[in-house]
């Protein structure tokens, strides 16, 4: 098991080891490759918003998983669904790190001493008018979080043997402006993750050259 959280790892710092945050060329729209992104990209609204989620993998000696929120059902904006912590840049951010690092504290207690930073996805352009950075990085396993419940309900963890099994994706078409677009939905544990935050793990996991489309 430690063997296969190692070849994990290594395989992981080296996809990621070269990227840049806010690269153009990989821009993603739900995970979709960027030749479709690139299709539907004028359906994007103008001027979209900067921000940043932390997509945090706990490095457990069992094995790696994904640590996502359940947002709370009260939010006015996203509530109930799954997703990783994250949020608007702020003008005391100095990078996408920063905003990543603070979200992920105020939503979660997770502190930033518990975190390595391993690099970024392609941004991904979100429909409700956000330009989102993905800043993937490993999560030591000790310590505690600490749930604000105005923003997260709940937290749970995704292996990510699972998070990268197409099998468990299903593709799914919106229409929009007279157009078709495809998303993904994925399901784990009685838990529907879907739209941006099953898009980053999907472009992770096209990074990774682990990706099959799903039907």
């Amino acid at each position: 098991m430690t063997a296969h959280r190692d070849d994990w790892r290594r395989r992981l710092r080296t996809a990621l080891a070269a990227t840049v945050p806010g690269d153009d060329a990989h821009l993603s729209m739900g995970g979709l490759s960027r030749n479709e992104t690139l299709r539907h990209l004028h359906l994007v609204p103008k001027d979209l918003k900067r921000a940043a989620v932390l997509v945090p993998i706990i490095d457990r000696p069992t094995g790696l998983s994904f640590l996502l929120t359940q947002r709370s059902a009260a939010l006015k904006h996203h509530a109930g669904q799954v997703s990783f912590p994250g949020g608007r840049v702020e003008e005391t951010d100095v990078d996408a790190v920063a905003t990543a690092l603070r979200e992920a504290r105020e939503e979660i207690g997770l502190e930033p001493s518990r975190v390595e930073v391993l690099g970024y996805l392609g941004d991904h352009l979100i429909l409700t008018g956000y330009r989102v950075t993905p800043v993937v990085a490993l999560v030591h396993p000790d310590g505690e979080l600490a749930i604000d419940p105005r923003e997260v309900d709940s937290v749970f963890e995704l292996p990510i043997e699972k998070a990268f099994d197409s099998r468990r994706y299903h593709a799914r078409s919106w229409s929009m402006g007279g157009e078709h677009v495809r998303f993904f939905d994925l399901y784990h544990a009685n838990r529907r993750i879907w739209g941006a935050t099953a898009g980053m793990i999907a472009s992770l996991a096209r990074l990774l050259d682990t990706w099959t489309d799903p039907v």
